[in-house]
């Protein structure tokens, strides 16, 4: 995840998932579907930034529990520095 301030005074989202790393649409989808949600959820408290999520590796099956979970822990370390 990056991220950088921004002067519109209100957190923002990007995220990019590539296809060499998660193969199905469907997948893509809802690895974005699941950032998406766990953003809007902590959107409050994130300070004004700009943040880019980033699928490094290659995920071969997508866990929606250990994906979130996983999301949520960052957006908390941001939230507690």
């Amino acid at each position: 995840m990056l991220f950088r301030e921004n002067a519109t005074g209100h957190p923002r989202l990007g995220i990019i998932v590539a296809k060499r790393n998660a193969k199905r649409s469907v997948d893509r989808n809802l690895i974005k579907r699941i950032i998406r949600e766990s953003f809007r959820m902590c959107k409050t408290k994130l300070p004004a930034s700009d943040y880019i999520v980033i699928l490094k590796r290659p995920l071969r099956t997508v866990k929606r529990k250990k994906l979130r979970k996983h999301i949520d822990s960052l957006w908390q370390q941001i939230i507690q520095a």
